[in-house]
């Protein structure tokens, strides 16, 4: 139970603070194109551990509303949403 309780406290804590001290969508998007890259998000080092759960189209790229889920905590939509996954074939 002691083991639960810990791990939801540290869920929380990874969700809950970043969205406390998170900067605005617009400062961390540096190039205005309305998107934060992986590479925008490092500006922001807390955003990087949750990246890949808020990218939920799988674009690579975090939109206005993705980011809004940090900020907000509203259910976000399942991952990749709409899109099929690719097939990787090997050979």
């Amino acid at each position: 139970m002691k083991k639960s309780l810990l791990s939801c406290a540290v869920l929380l804590a990874v969700w809950v603070t970043p969205a406390l001290a998170a900067p605005p969508f617009e400062k961390l998007d540096v190039n205005s194109d309305k998107t934060i890259s992986q590479k925008e998000a490092e500006d922001w080092r807390p955003l990087v551990r949750v990246f890949d759960q808020l990218d939920k189209n799988c674009d690579g790229k975090l939109q206005v509303i993705e980011y809004g889920y940090l900020l907000t905590g509203k259910k976000a939509p399942e991952k990749c949403a709409g899109k099929t996954p690719s097939v990787v074939k090997i050979k």
